[in-house]
């Protein structure tokens, strides 16, 4: 008979982080005609108006109406930014900077759409470089129109995306990923020039929908530590209590082969936990080559997602110096067995053939703690379980040794807010954060088809359809704490999508 153990709550930590998402249309409001070449100058240098956020680089750079220039669109909407470089010298220019909280370690998604536009035959070919700025370049706002000297890029600076000769006159898009910045930046410096260097032909850089979102990750984390398992046996089966359907941490887990155990620190040879004082133990058996002990984790990988796996293992050498090699291997259905009474390995069942191999550490025979971590990337289908499967690296029979687990984290990475670019959809939702409801609201006499939302994994949790009215008032009492996306279409098939919060 075993003890009654109190409820454990093990460390399970689940992060969404809040991001800082921005997008630029140049729509917010009509550039008068009197206003477009100065833009810039007069909404962005501390007056009111959509452009504070931006600053001016070099000479005058404008806001266009569709066919305001050769009967040029912008790319959507009614407006885009014009740039010119000019014939005036080899380096001068019109550019602009966007200002942006670039924060050190983090990651961000840029896109926009650009359009080389010469004022007669074809394209000047361009360079442009983007650089993130930790201060503002120091400009003097111009009376006059047109270019100026372009400025030197400072030394502090970091070029993230370079395009070369782009000379094509109709609209692209441009996406690029900044990375792991290893310190904090201001601005968002878009600078061209001529791409041979030397004065030819003044051409013009349209520029339209500019996006930064910060790419944030949810993470899921297993330490083994909030309740210590004292009694030898419950240690031995602690994933079999449990795994297995009643209440504890280890719920999330499931026994695949043999007895994994909970062990605290010193209980195995004087071995430590990673962090914290306990750790998860898988024996790899000298029982037959295949018998050992083995964990699956319950967690969903979606198809399409982006995931990062970290954590840490030791070879213990308890009974001897084998070595081991150890499958992370992604399953959409769980390896069915029978939880045993006895302690120790059994027959590991062999790797289903839908499996999905995610990663494979060799030889590994050091019996000291070391950090790994893979990338999961463009799924094409969904699974369910992560099986960790450790075996004999010669995959014959040796002396049975044991591998340590500790401080598993899986993060899914995911870009926080879409681009809401769609200005003929003006939506309202409030309020915002929400507890069990949010009221949504279109104007300009707009009616509403459906709204759907969906979750940062991607999963639509609700959907609304057929409201055909200016607004609603919708119900989300059984959704959980946390961020989600709101896609609102109209009955025009027009569509915009807003971050809502649930919070209680």
């Amino acid at each position: 008979m075993h003890k009654k153990l109190l409820p454990l709550l093990f460390i399970l930590v689940s992060t969404i982080l809040t991001a800082q998402n921005i997008c630029e249309n140049f729509d917010g409001f009509t550039v008068t005609t009197a206003n477009k070449q100065h833009a810039f100058n007069t909404y962005g240098n501390g007056n009111s108006g959509f452009l504070q956020n931006w600053s001016v680089t070099s000479g005058t750079p404008a806001i266009y109406a569709n066919g305001d220039f050769n009967g040029i669109n912008a790319n959507s909407n009614t407006q885009c930014a014009l740039m010119a470089v000019c014939d005036v010298a080899t380096d001068w220019s019109e550019g602009i900077a966007l200002n942006y909280n670039f924060q050190q370690g983090k990651t961000y998604q840029v896109s926009l759409a650009i359009r080389n536009a010469p004022l007669s035959t074809s394209p000047t070919p361009l360079d442009i470089n983007f650089q993130l700025l930790k201060n503002a370049i120091s400009f003097t706002y111009q009376t006059q129109t047109g270019c100026t000297q372009t400025p030197s890029v400072p030394g502090t600076s970091l070029n993230v995306h370079t395009i070369s000769s782009f000379a094509t006159n109709a609209w692209q898009t441009v996406n690029f990923t900044i990375s792991n910045l290893t310190d904090n930046y201001s601005q968002l410096w878009f600078r061209s020039g001529f791409s041979s260097g030397a004065p030819l032909s003044t051409t013009f850089l349209l520029m339209d929908d500019v996006c930064i979102n910060e790419v944030v990750a949810e993470a899921t984390c297993y330490q083994f530590d909030d309740t210590t398992l004292t009694n030898a046996t419950t240690r031995q089966h602690a994933f079999d209590y449990f795994g297995n359907g009643n209440a504890g941490f280890l719920q999330d887990w499931l026994v695949a082969s043999g007895t994994p155990a909970i062990f605290s620190t010193g209980e195995l040879n004087g071995t430590p936990a990673y962090t914290g004082t306990q750790s998860a133990l898988m024996a790899v058996c000298d029982a037959g080559a295949n018998w050992n002990e083995s964990l699956e984790l319950t967690h969903d990988f979606t198809q399409g997602g982006n995931y990062t796996v970290s954590f840490a293992l030791r070879n213990a050498q308890a009974l001897g110096a084998s070595a081991i090699n150890i499958d992370f291997l992604l399953l959409n259905a769980p390896i069915s067995f029978t939880y045993q009474t006895q302690t120790g390995c059994t027959q590991v069942a062999a790797i289903p053939s839908s499996a999905f191999n995610a990663y494979s550490i060799t030889n590994l025979t050091t019996n000291s703690w070391g950090t790994y971590s893979f990338n999961v990337t463009g799924l094409t289908s969904t699974y369910t379980h992560l099986w960790i499967r450790p075996r004999f690296a010669s995959g014959n029979v040796q002396t049975t040794t044991f591998v340590l687990l500790d401080s598993l984290c899986i993060s899914q990475t995911s870009t926080v807010g879409i681009p809401e670019l769609k200005h003929e959809l003006n939506a309202v939702l409030y309020p915002n954060p929400a507890i069990d409801g949010f009221h949504i609201a279109l104007s300009n006499n707009q009616t509403l088809q459906s709204v759907r939302l969906y979750n940062y994994a991607g999963a639509m949790v609700k959907d609304w359809q057929n409201l055909f009215s200016p607004s609603a008032e919708l119900n989300v009492s059984t959704l959980n704490n946390g961020v989600y996306l709101a896609e609102i279409t109209d009955t025009k098939g027009s569509r915009t999508t807003k971050k809502l919060v649930i919070s209680r």
